[in-house]
């Protein structure tokens, strides 16, 4: 947004991928389909999506492979500035620190704060994306599931929900990448 790129990391395991003969392909049709359509549902057209990265980084890690994106939030309403964004909270586990995790999200709109907090009608247009956090997506043969990772225990756990932080939160000391998604 505003030439300013954010990239968020999102861990997915792959439940079932022998319907498909390109996983990062499928992987990256799938979550488009289902996470980046309810991301963008709550955000301004002022937001583009420029790409997804994708690299299968266990039992040992690969190059990345980059599927361009040319989308927009649905949105026509003003964005809060770049750095402002909207944090999910995810949790997996019993949600100790290693079991923690944090997105950022950038293109809400300026009319969904008020006062410095997110107004009550925030909840419920994110409700549907907090719903999917924890579900598998895809279709059969072609099943994936969200996991956090937690460099406290550095293995890979289901991710059980998500929550929204009431305030926007100030991103500083952020590097663009050279691709992102938000």
């Amino acid at each position: 947004m505003d030439k300013v790129a954010i990239a968020n990391v999102f861990y997915v395991n792959v439940l079932d991928d022998t319907g498909t003969d390109d996983t990062p392909a499928s992987i990256a049709t799938e979550f488009t389909d289902k996470f980046i359509a309810l991301m963008k549902a709550n955000q301004s057209e002022q937001l583009e999506y420029e790409c997804l990265l994708i690299r299968q980084v266990q039992p040992s890690s690969e190059p990345a492979i980059m599927f361009p994106l040319d989308d927009v939030g649905a949105l026509p309403d003003n964005a809060l500035p770049t750095n402002l964004t909207l944090c999910v909270n995810t949790v997996a586990e019993d949600g100790t620190r290693p079991y923690r995790g944090r997105w950022f999200i950038s293109g809400l709109l300026e009319t969904h704060v008020d006062d410095g907090t997110f107004t009550q009608g925030v909840q419920a247009l994110w409700a549907d994306f907090l719903a999917a956090i924890p579900q598998s997506f895809g279709e059969s043969d072609e099943l994936y599931q969200l996991h956090h990772y937690s460099p406290h225990t550095g293995g890979y756990v289901p991710i059980t929900r998500g929550r929204l932080a009431a305030i926007p939160r100030k991103l500083r000391n952020r590097t663009p990448g050279l691709c992102s998604i938000s």
